[in-house]
């Protein structure tokens, strides 16, 4: 079957039969609004979507197979799990979200990538640290309320993951990467799984980071974990390659948290040599006495 765009919507489950495949070269819409095994939708041959939007308010299992990349719009499953295998690299359409009750299993090629880190708007809030401009304005978009898996049991090894999540966001196993782990989430941050990772990009934009486990992150200083630190309530993360296991708490430690990492992990490279970014005075950040920020927004930092 070959379209230029596709919308379907059953009262019961959802299958392809034998070895026959869907082409849609644009938006291809499935929705089941079954119950349990009626819920599924199953589209497991080898297809080619120009994007794809599912929905599922019961069913308890979604499975998509994709010949090439994937490319979601919004996906709804409020009660099931969702398996997806992609030929190429697994994204998403810019401001769309991705909901999912249970399980979350993306497999792809190996050093290919699974992008889903949509965000929306936050509060913005700048921040002048000393060594640069701190700016705080997003959250993340998705949400995964079970496991999230990335080619589990195949032994492939990806070249970027990125996720964002409304909820606490929990690495399930170990993952090795040869680019960024990047991890958005609302909610607390923390691991099963080993990381090993050329760069390292967490966010919390209310809860904890805490990766505590055996960890190797090849470029620690070279990404956003910085900012991030004095963004969440508490950051613990342990790196292997530097022997060091840093603990901070609250945005008001951020300058002395770089300098440390600097210290540690790239001696040539001083906070306090850096020039500072010259702006207006910045408001007057949300936050209490305890030095915790009082509303959620994510945190990148500029000029350093």
């Amino acid at each position: 079957m070959s379209a230029g765009g596709l919308q379907m919507s059953s009262g019961g489950a959802i299958n392809q039969t034998g070895d026959k495949t869907i082409k849609v070269s644009g938006l291809a819409e499935f929705t089941s609004e079954g119950a349990g095994p009626n819920g599924k939708i199953t589209l497991g041959n080898a297809n080619k979507f120009g994007s794809l939007k599912l929905t599922s308010a019961k069913g308890d299992r979604l499975t998509i197979n994709e010949a090439d990349s994937t490319l979601f719009d919004a996906v709804a499953i409020d009660s099931g799990a969702f398996t997806v295998s992609s030929g190429g690299d697994i994204t998403q359409v810019a401001n769309t979200s991705i909901t999912v009750e249970k399980t979350a299993d993306f497999t792809v090629p190996a050093a290919n990538s699974v992008k889903l880190d949509n965000t929306r708007p936050g509060s913005p809030v700048i921040l002048n640290t000393g060594i640069g401009q701190v700016t705080v304005g997003v959250e993340a978009a998705n949400t995964f309320k079970g496991p999230v898996y990335f080619n589990r049991n195949t032994g492939r090894k990806l070249k970027n993951v990125a996720i964002s999540d409304t909820t606490d966001f929990e690495l399930s196993e170990d993952l090795s990467l040869s680019g960024t782990l990047t991890i958005i989430a609302i909610e607390s941050i923390s691991q099963k799984g080993l990381i090993k990772v050329t760069d390292l990009e967490t966010t919390s934009t209310q809860g904890e980071i805490v990766l505590l486990l055996d960890n190797t992150i090849l470029n620690a200083v070279a990404n956003n974990t910085a900012g991030t630190l004095g963004q969440a309530r508490q950051f613990k993360i342990k790196d292997v390659k530097s022997a060091q296991t840093f603990t901070e708490h609250g945005i008001l430690q951020v300058n002395e948290l770089l300098r440390r990492l600097s210290a540690v992990l790239a001696p040539e490279v001083r906070p306090s040599e850096a020039k500072p970014v010259e702006s207006e005075p910045a408001p007057v950040p949300p936050i209490d006495e305890a030095g915790y920020l009082t509303r959620s927004a994510n945190v990148y930092l500029e000029g350093w």
